[in-house]
């Protein structure tokens, strides 16, 4: 880098909540691609419709009862170039047409708490989470539950992993990104876990890892499936809220496009996993390596001399 431009490039959501405790959050996280030409930003208190919004109905919640607060965006920008110097720096910034919401919008969900974004020579990947969400164990599910009973896992989380193919420009394809993501669900889904509370994407966006904070169990895999907050504390092996991490290769389709992801067989956990430590929590960092083969994980809460 010869030197940062003097006047950076100012990007706010095209339907922001400005008013009073309503605000959005937008920008709360975002990420970028490896070639730095498209730029995904998470509002996960926005309080708009389903898709799109056009009429920007719902900057001020309380004016207007339908809005669905908090129920969360995501947003999609495209860098502009100087077509006299097209290698040189973004001059401003394009959003996609439509911003993206949850399939089935629900409040206070957070649909955008996270966001991570891949990119390899056809396509780009891009996941985001919804750690509020509840989680439908049922088969065949496609997105999340607002019901109650046996495979509707309250408060769970889950993400949805959305493509799109480039063209000649490293830019989304007329027809955009996919229309309805795949859905992906923890391998033990527990009840108020927040599975997608961060997510981190390798560069080529085949490999995913998943955050989920809340989650209950000790050091063997699956062991949350019975380390519940009705029973956790009375079985030894539960560390309740001691958090987990979750990794997820692609498998790829005739086109090249992710279209299901497969769980890595263990679940990641902390060698001493303690109470509340809430391991891939927002307050602690998180990231995976280029080539998707390290992750590095914090513990704010964690109490070892």
């Amino acid at each position: 880098c010869i030197g940062w431009g003097k006047s950076p490039v100012f990007i706010k959501a095209s339907n922001p909540n400005t008013t009073g405790s309503n605000r959005s959050f937008f920008g709360r996280v975002f990420d970028i691609s490896y070639d730095g030409a498209t730029l995904v930003v998470g509002a996960p208190f926005e309080d708009g419709f389903a898709m799109p919004d056009p009429n920007n109905t719902c900057v001020d919640f309380a004016l207007n009862k339908e809005c669905i607060r908090d129920s969360g965006a995501v947003y999609v920008y495209s860098c502009d170039k100087d077509p006299a110097n097209p290698q040189g720096p973004c001059i401003s910034w394009t959003q996609t047409p439509q911003y993206f919401k949850a399939p089935l919008v629900l409040d206070g969900h957070n649909y955008g708490n996270a966001v991570a974004l891949g990119q390899n020579a056809n396509s780009f990947t891009m996941a985001v989470g919804v750690p509020f969400d509840n989680a439908d164990i049922s088969n065949g599910a496609t997105q999340t539950c607002n019901t109650t009973g046996p495979t509707c896992i309250p408060f769970a989380g889950n993400v949805y992993v959305y493509t799109c193919v480039l063209n000649g420009k490293n830019q989304c394809s007329v027809g955009g990104w996919s229309q309805i993501p795949t859905y992906v669900i923890a391998s033990n889904p527990g009840n108020g876990d927040e599975f997608g509370f961060q997510i981190a994407m390798s560069r080529d966006g085949t490999t995913m890892a998943i955050a989920s904070p809340n989650e209950d169990g000790g050091l063997g895999a699956g062991s949350d499936n019975i380390c519940e907050p009705s029973n956790s504390g009375s079985l030894s092996f539960c560390t309740v809220d001691s958090g987990a991490i979750y990794l997820y290769q692609c498998n790829k389709n005739q086109a090249g496009l992710c279209d299901n992801w497969n769980v890595v067989p263990a679940y990641l956990k902390a060698t001493n996993p303690g109470f509340i430590e809430r391991i891939g929590d927002i307050l602690s960092g998180f990231a995976i390596s280029a080539e998707g083969s390290m992750v590095v994980v914090g513990s704010y809460g964690e109490n070892g001399a």
